[in-house]
């Protein structure tokens, strides 16, 4: 019987993962290739990205040709304008492949963490969303950028830390560490960075700024305290919502800013004892495989997982 490939892609505004697997979770090749979200870059540049990724992690294998099933999960993927898009371009890229879905990159992280079923992703990264996932289709529940939204996010933390610096420098706030510790990461007076930072990648720029007001919380600063909570109580309002979709008490947590133990609490204090946070212990790429195999119906039992982590254990050490 001839062999069956399954792709599962995850894609972002730093790097693209290609996984390709057997449909029992044998990992037999991953490759790790340039940006694919579309956001900042042409459509020319992500196709080229895709392209060269699916080449490279099929070459071995009879190319593109070879795979039976492919899941894209890319940031930005989700909106229903990129999604076509993205759908299209997969189809130029894999003409033999029967089956092709693609969507937004949380639906890799849930998966990772929770199989193809119903439930929550909370993502904390530079930004912030949390979706639900109810009978295959994805609910957004806060996460609507920086200009609208991103509460718990790096840049929700970076602008809280900077905006209690400056009401400490103007007196408008008690005072801080955050106005020091802000002051010495900017490397110049406030006075002169704010201006500076409005000709700036001014997300990118706060959002840097998280750890100062973690680590100004973690050392009992009483301000920086305060709006770590503040960003938690609204991190968890947001995943509580959502959950009123499942009921089920639980969520896949994705993204840097969960790795901080003092943010992590918080936010388990505002869900509540009962509420389980879940953190996946594979690559977003592995629930990528995952809805490419529920394309050809198969179901991702324990054996699957652990196909799929021992032969990539395997490969990490051969590398």
């Amino acid at each position: 019987m001839e062999k069956q490939y399954i792709l599962g892609l995850d894609g972002g505004g730093t790097k693209t993962d290609a996984a390709l697997c057997m449909v029992d979770g044998t990992l037999v090749k991953r490759v790790v290739g340039g940006p694919s979200s579309i956001t900042g870059r042409s459509v020319d540049d992500v196709r080229n990205t895709l392209e060269e990724v699916i080449g490279k992690v099929t070459m071995d294998y009879g190319g593109p040709d070879c795979i039976d099933a492919c899941y894209a999960g890319i940031s930005g993927g989700g909106l229903p304008g990129n999604r076509q898009l993205f759908h299209e371009m997969l189809k130029e890229i894999l003409p033999s492949c029967p089956h092709i879905a693609n969507g937004t990159d949380a639906v890799n992280v849930l998966s990772a963490g929770i199989g193809s079923g119903n439930g929550i992703i909370a993502i904390a990264g530079t930004g912030a969303s949390i979706f639900a996932r109810v009978n295959g289709e994805m609910h957004q529940v806060s996460g609507w950028g920086y200009l609208l939204g991103d509460e718990g996010s790096g840049y929700d933390l970076g602008r809280r830390a900077l905006m209690k610096a400056l009401y400490c420098m103007d007196g408008r706030g008690g005072s801080t560490s955050l106005f020091a510790l802000c002051e010495n990461k900017a490397g110049v007076p406030l006075r002169e960075y704010v201006p500076a930072l409005y000709r700036m990648d001014a997300k990118t720029e706060i959002a840097s700024f998280a750890p100062i007001l973690l680590e100004a919380a973690a050392l009992g600063d009483a301000v920086a305290m305060a709006e770590v909570n503040a960003a938690a109580s609204d991190m968890a309002h947001a995943i509580l919502t959502a959950d009123q979709m499942i009921r089920g008490k639980c969520a896949v947590m994705g993204g840097s800013i969960w790795k901080n133990q003092l943010y992590q609490d918080l936010v388990q204090h505002h869900l509540g004892a009962e509420f389980k946070m879940i953190f996946i212990d594979l690559p977003p790429v592995y629930g990528a495989v995952v809805e490419a195999a529920g394309l050809l119906g198969f179901s991702c039992a324990h054996s699957f997982k652990e196909n799929f982590r021992s032969t990539l254990h395997l490969m990490n050490e051969n590398n």
